[in-house]
């Protein structure tokens, strides 16, 4: 019989792990409105190449290298007593290749800007690696140390404190990238370099939080090595409602094919200026400062599968609106004024939805998972949803191909078209989760 870890031993220093998670956590996301690939990576990306594919890449770089090795990560971790030194050799590895990247920019001003965009790729792809394979012990730590409610309740209160900082980032990030006393790309540069002092400041928080190691673990014998892949299959099959999560997230991520173009398309189609970057970015701290208080209001009364149906909706209604700012709010109509309210619009959602992970997807799996597979559903969750990261890829393929073909901006409005469908069928498919969690 597979030994179970035992869950209801108090936790140890509870108000030092509170604070020590909470700070880590809201440093972190402070750090990415920084570095937001929905905006600023995805601008400097614009000015290094035209290839919509390659500007795609930096989106799929974020998503899939913290999605797809989650698998790995999980199996790494499972059922060892305790995760947090596999949290801190990835970080240590492979995060000061974000460090590098801005040195590079200001050393040689992007000089050779396709060799530039790739280094930024390759940049972004260890940094999000890095998080990814920290990603599964933290939250298998978070799952011992807190009960479902005071997890999400530090969680909400850190996602808080990020979405406060984030509104001084947006401003800063306006004012940098905005400035005439600053030519490109040091403004980009100063940009990152101010996100890697927070990611290395949420890093020496995480390195004080005190772990409960499990009291029972899985015995050697009995952890799985080549045949991993094999009990993953075997979860999948004897549990539907996991195969609808993964279904529903699968669906849901289907929207980044529109998200990683929003800002594309508007400095393209609508013509706006470089302060809007800053501009953007101020939406998106917003709408994760109301999606924090929000989400968490909804996980404390409902649970993460409502939080799931939130979200879903959120996602579902960001691309219908930017496909509806891509038929009537172009230049010339005397619309884009509509078109910049609008994606203002758009980007608060993105901002809020990107607070659900926590207490959404990764809750629910926690919750559905037997205590000893918790990071084995995170990680088939996680890992699967990052298939959903190719979809930026496929959207610059498209919006290449019928922008090749003269289709103007009805080539983002494919694209948006496109996602709004597949986001509403995942929207849907969620609402029929079941209930998972007991709150205490």
């Amino acid at each position: 019989m597979q030994a179970r870890i035992e869950d209801h031993i108090p936790p140890i220093d509870l108000p030092r792990n509170q604070w020590s998670v909470g700070t880590d956590s809201a440093l972190f996301g402070i750090g990415a409105y920084f570095i937001s690939v929905g905006t600023v990576l995805t601008s400097l990306a614009s000015y290094l190449t035209d290839d919509k594919v390659i500007i795609g890449l930096v989106s799929l770089a974020w998503q899939a290298a913290f999605l797809l090795p989650q698998l790995l990560a999980a199996r790494i971790i499972r059922g060892k007593a305790r995760t947090k030194p596999y949290c801190v050799i990835p970080i240590m590895v492979l995060r000061p290749f974000l460090l590098l990247f801005p040195v590079w920019l200001l050393v040689t001003k992007a000089a050779n800007p396709t060799l530039t965009v790739w280094l930024l790729i390759l940049s972004l792809t260890m940094f999000m690696l890095a998080d990814s394979l920290a990603t599964a012990g933290w939250f298998d730590m978070l799952g011992r140390i807190f009960s479902p409610r005071i997890k999400g309740r530090v969680i909400t209160i850190s996602g808080l404190a990020s979405s406060v900082g984030g509104i001084f980032v947006g401003l800063v990030v306006s004012l940098i990238l905005g400035s005439d006393a600053i030519s490109f790309p040091d403004n980009y540069a100063y940009v990152i370099i101010l996100g890697n002092v927070c990611f290395t400041t949420s890093f020496l928080f995480f390195l004080r939080i005190k772990e409960r190691p499990a009291v029972h673990v899985v015995p050697i014998e009995n952890r799985p090595s080549a045949n991993f892949a094999n009990h993953i299959v075997s979860l999948v099959r004897q549990d539907p409602a996991l195969r609808r999560m993964l279904l529903v997230r699968v669906l849901l991520a289907v929207e980044s094919m529109a998200a990683a173009f929003y800002i594309v398309f508007a400095r393209e189609r609508l013509q706006l200026s470089d302060s809007a970057v800053g501009i953007f970015t101020t939406a998106i701290v917003i709408g994760g400062l109301a999606g924090t208080t929000i989400f968490g209001w909804i996980f404390g009364r409902f649970g993460s599968r409502r939080v799931i149906n939130f979200a879903g909706t959120l996602q579902f209604l960001s691309p219908v609106l930017a496909l509806i700012v891509s038929l009537v709010a172009l230049p010339g109509s005397g619309l884009a004024w509509l078109g910049y309210g609008t994606l203002f619009i758009v980007m608060m959602f993105n901002g809020a939805t990107s607070r659900s992970g926590l207490l959404g997807a990764m809750s629910y799996a926690q919750s559905l998972a037997p205590s000893t597979e918790r990071s084995a559903y995170v990680g088939a969750i996680n890992t699967l949803g990052g298939l959903g990261a190719l979809m930026p890829v496929v959207g610059g393929a498209i919006i290449d191909a019928l922008l090749g073909a003269r289709l103007g901006s009805g080539a983002y409005t494919v694209v948006f078209a496109i996602a709004s469908v597949a986001v509403g069928v995942g929207l849907l498919a969620s609402l029929r989760l079941p209930h998972v969690e007991q709150l205490q």
